[in-house]
């Protein structure tokens, strides 16, 4: 229970603090997740400027803590976020360019399409060509 209680306390980033030396694992659960979306949003990062990202990726890393104890699936929704916060009005093509860099993370880490045999691409008739590019990689959404 002990260990319940203190993993509460230090994620629940509302809840004041029972001990103000508990206020270390706080930031750096704070300080990770900034860094994760760094990691993940670099030209995000460099358009909207150090402490623009700093702030914006703290507000987002505030009200949304990984649901996945494997870190690389956390931020998918920052492009959401960032179109509804003020930095959209400001850089308004801010969140396309995190949505791209976004759907490029899913691409880069999903499990490998089977590939093309040779034969097939010569079965394929020009009429059907449209339809096998808009479905080129099952990581992304068509």
């Amino acid at each position: 229970m002990l260990e319940q209680a203190f993993g509460e306390a230090v994620r629940n980033f509302a809840m004041p603090l029972p001990h103000p030396r508990m206020a270390i694992y706080r930031n750096n659960i704070a300080s990770a997740l900034i860094h994760a979306l760094r990691v993940r949003y670099p030209a995000t990062e460099t358009i909207a400027g150090h402490a623009a990202f700093a702030a914006l990726a703290g507000s987002y890393a505030l009200a949304n803590l990984p649901t996945d104890p494997v870190l690389i699936h956390y931020g998918g929704s920052f492009p959401e976020f960032i179109a509804t916060s003020e930095t959209s009005e400001e850089l308004p093509l801010l969140a396309d360019v995190a949505l791209l860099e976004s759907l490029w993370w899913k691409a880069y880490h999903a499990a490998e399409a089977e590939p093309l045999v040779a034969a097939c691409l010569n079965a394929l008739r020009r009429k059907s060509c449209s339809i096998w590019f808009s479905s080129f990689t099952p990581a992304l959404p068509s």
